[in-house]
């Protein structure tokens, strides 16, 4: 997989990125090595998600639950 991104602003290229990706078989050797090269990786991204909600609390930002699918009427 290939992606190439660029971005002009008043025709002047002002963003460019890319990305090369090639492709691996999903096997229980892949995740385990995945898993021992980054043992922490969700941890810590779980870790981010609740402190940037600490930080909308402690900031009192609105908070709006999901409605209730079954009670919208379309």
């Amino acid at each position: 997989l290939r992606v190439h991104i660029r971005n002009f602003r008043r025709g002047e290229l002002c963003f460019d990125a890319a990305l090369d990706l090639a492709r691996r078989p999903i096997t229980a050797r892949a995740l385990n090595g995945a898993l021992l090269r980054f043992p922490l990786m969700t941890l810590g991204v779980v870790g981010a998600i609740y402190y940037q909600a600490l930080r909308l609390w402690l900031a009192r930002a609105p908070f709006f639950s999901h409605p209730n699918p079954e009670k919208q009427v379309f």
